[in-house]
């Protein structure tokens, strides 16, 4: 079981976003760190203790004009601790 830091999310449906939330162990809410690409469709997986990786989804402004990412691309990773985006591994 992981001690979370703070838990990442990104709740867009077929409407690319930048935009994160951020839920603390009190729950509450609050505006998280932009995403470096415009996602939607994606997921959030919790590596570390403080670490979650964005991977997966779409990229594009919408189901038309948008192009599916691979599990394996575009995989960022977000350090809770510092709010640095990090790129992941391909």
């Amino acid at each position: 079981m992981f001690n979370i830091c703070l838990s990442l999310y990104s709740i867009h449906f077929a409407v690319a976003t930048r935009k994160t939330y951020l839920l603390d162990e009190t729950l509450n809410w609050s505006q998280g760190p932009t995403l470096p690409l415009e996602r939607w469709e994606h997921c959030a997986v919790q590596i570390d203790d403080c670490k979650v990786a964005v991977i997966g989804g779409f990229i594009g402004v919408g189901e038309e004009g948008s192009v599916q990412v691979p599990p394996d691309q575009f995989i960022h990773i977000l350090d809770t601790e510092d709010f640095n985006w990090e790129v992941g591994p391909a």
